[in-house]
């Protein structure tokens, strides 16, 4: 039975074992990892800030476009009780059963 190739040789066309990294192969795969993380960081922030004054750009547009409404909506300002004056008139045939 046919055995499997173990990891280290399967990208190895002479079937050697793959050489470890030293201290410097080690450095450099820190330094490469941690300039792909900052260049991660800077993108992120990057997309942050062009979401965020996208979204103040639509508030501004749409306070400006609204703007004649504000006044309208603005509850009235009274000090004393509001009494809504009126008639009514009672009609025999609406009355409910009792």
């Amino acid at each position: 039975m046919h055995s499997p190739p173990r990891f280290d040789q399967a990208f190895l066309a002479s079937g050697q074992a793959a050489a470890k990294p030293g201290w410097f192969g080690k450095l450099l795969a820190a330094l490469l990892s941690l300039g792909l993380l900052a260049l991660a960081v800077v993108f992120s922030l990057a997309a942050l800030i062009v979401v965020a004054v996208g979204g103040l750009a639509l508030r501004g547009w749409l306070r400006w476009k609204t703007r004649s409404l504000r006044p309208a909506t603005a509850a009235p300002q009274s000090t004393g009780p509001q009494v809504i004056e009126g008639e009514f008139q009672r009609h025999p045939d609406r009355e409910s059963p009792q």
